[in-house]
């Protein structure tokens, strides 16, 4: 009568033991008649990131054409292989802890033992899956559902235990915690009754350590910000385009560098990198890194979709410095901004800019590692998020990103023309 489970027999016990698993909760029966229920309530289900494989291992030869590549890449036909491409991008759910939520005796079975849980620390690391575009795909190529939530708890509590008899609680234990608050800790923990300090449950609070805006109020503009330019852009010449680093000239080994502005500041063919941060940031701690991004026209062809990029980057000694200079070296580069502490750059799935979309708000949650001080604090890069294609692992017989033999990412926009 119980087929949707898998069972586990373990003999090797002083008493046999079995283990009845369901997805999502277990039942673990001993020889007595006990049974350990593990259920939905009394876990932590958290989402690693996919593998992100740009290059899928299929049969060719199993697709009637003269082009298999062509067929699944242009016209998204993903037949059989749908599973396997929603397998690569989307995040895998694991568990990464179980409690015990009830125990019972088929015995006695109107009466029990039932433990309560309370849950902390609710983030969603893959929020990018929430866009609406991303749903259309999943409903219409995947030929799944919509539900895109990868929210996910930090930490599980037990708040109450309690005996019962049909159904009315017996004996209730109820436990209480309080945060250790000690000298020792000031200016680590986030102390709610601190100015700029916000609630997000009553164990994690959170303010914000950095912010750049227009005219907005406690923040800065983005005077000290620099933009490096796509080197088509600085060059006029596509042939001189690298195809692995558009950005820097590969003739001379340089990033075209321009400094900020104090309001608004665009891309205009390039990506952004924000002044270098060296704010008391906490390693082990949950950051979060939001852009608001806007365009002047959402109809504009020639703009097509945008898809976006963001990065934290430090370097490997501290050999930063602030300079005006329009040039930077890439050896430079590596060395003070070479190193990611996060990144969206090889992810599958980006944060778009459909047509007909005039604004986009992105929100990234990453824990930060451990830095050396002597790093010199770290930068945030926003950019396009075309950079990361290689372009020197395309055909130059057959591709959609080339046009008389020069890669040209505009190709890939559906609504370029």
């Amino acid at each position: 009568s119980d087929d949707n489970c898998v069972i586990f027999v373990l003999n090797k016990f002083e008493t046999p033991i079995e283990i009845r698993y369901y997805g999502d909760s277990w039942v673990v029966k001993t020889a007595d008649g006990t049974n350990y229920n593990f259920g939905a309530h009394g876990h932590l289900a958290n989402y690693r990131a996919p593998s992100n494989q740009r290059v899928l291992h299929y049969n060719q030869s199993s697709l009637n054409t003269n082009n298999p590549q062509k067929e699944v890449a242009v016209n998204g036909n993903y037949n059989w292989l749908a599973g396997d491409v929603q397998n690569v991008v989307e995040p895998k759910a694991t568990f990464s802890v179980w409690y015990c939520s009830s125990i019972t005796n088929q015995l006695n079975p109107l009466q029990g033992v039932r433990f309560s849980y309370r849950k902390f620390g609710k983030f969603n690391y893959f929020k990018e899956f929430e866009q609406v575009r991303y749903a259309q795909v999943r409903s219409q190529v995947f030929n799944n559902s919509t539900n895109t939530n990868f929210e996910a708890y930090s930490n599980i509590f037990l708040e109450s235990v309690f005996s019962y008899v049909m159904e009315s609680p017996v004996d209730v234990v109820e436990l209480e915690y309080s945060t250790l608050d000690s000298p020792i800790l000031q200016n680590i923990l986030l102390d709610y009754d601190n100015t700029g300090v916000e609630r997000l449950d009553s164990l994690y609070n959170y303010k914000v350590v950095k912010r750049w805006a227009k005219n907005t109020s406690g923040s800065q503009g983005f005077s000290d910000w620099r933009r490096y330019k796509h080197s088509a852009a600085t060059s006029g010449t596509p042939t001189q385009v690298s195809k692995t680093n558009p950005y820097v000239d590969p003739i001379t080994s340089m990033y075209s560098r321009e400094t900020g502005s104090s309001a608004d500041f665009d891309f205009d063919h390039g990506f952004l990198e924000s002044e270098r941060i060296t704010n008391q940031i906490m390693p082990g701690d949950i950051y979060e890194i939001r852009t608001a991004i806007s365009r002047d026209s959402a109809t504009s062809l020639a703009s097509g979709n945008g898809t976006l990029d963001i990065a934290l980057r430090t370097g490997s000694d501290g050999e930063y410095q602030y300079s005006s200079s329009t040039s930077e070296g890439s050896s430079v580069f590596e060395n003070t901004k070479g190193k990611e502490l996060f990144s969206t750059f090889n992810s599958a799935m980006k944060w778009q800019m459909g047509y007909g979309q005039s604004t986009l708000s992105t929100s990234n949650y990453f824990v930060m590692p451990n830095v050396s001080s002597a790093a010199g604090g770290f930068n945030i890069q926003v950019g396009p998020g075309n950079s990361d294609i290689d372009f020197g692992a395309v055909s130059a017989v057959w591709s959609p990103f080339v046009t008389n033999g020069i890669a040209d990412v505009r190709e890939i926009y559906p609504f370029f023309a």
